[in-house]
This record gives structure tokens, C-alpha cells and sequence, in this order.
């Protein structure tokens, strides 16, 4: 099973995400600041995921929600 590490940006119109493999870039998104637009990603990545999200206002608001 691959492992896949996730960074977003979240902003209040748009999030960004990219996708990490064995260190190197395998995707990136820009989508807009949606639950479902996210979750539509996350969900579409197979494998064992980790996110990181950039520390601010809506990082609480998206780990709630995605939680």
C-alpha cells in the first residue's frame, strides 16, 4: 500500500493541496474551500494518507469538518 503525504493551504476561496509520493510532487489541486471539493480529492488518492495543514484560521474549521 502506498503512503501518501498531503499539504494544504487553506484560504478562504481557495485550497491548495499537494500530493507527495517517496518525496517527490505526484499531484497537485487547487480547489475551492469546500468540504465536498476536498473531500472529493482526498478521496480519490488510494493508499494510507497524512495531511498537514498550514496553521491559521481555517485549519481548525477543516479538521473539524473533514473529521
Amino acid at each position: 500500500m502506498s503512503t501518501y503525504y498531503i499539504g494544504a493551504d487553506v484560504h478562504s476561496n481557495t485550497t491548495e493541496l499537494a500530493v507527495t509520493k517517496s518525496s517527490k510532487i505526484v499531484a497537485r489541486y487547487a480547489v475551492p474551500t469546500t468540504i465536498p471539493a476536498i473531500s472529493n480529492i482526498l478521496d480519490s488518492i488510494q493508499g494510507k494518507k497524512h495531511l498537514a495543514v498550514e496553521e491559521g484560521p481555517m485549519a481548525g474549521w477543516l479538521y473539524r469538518n473533514l473529521k
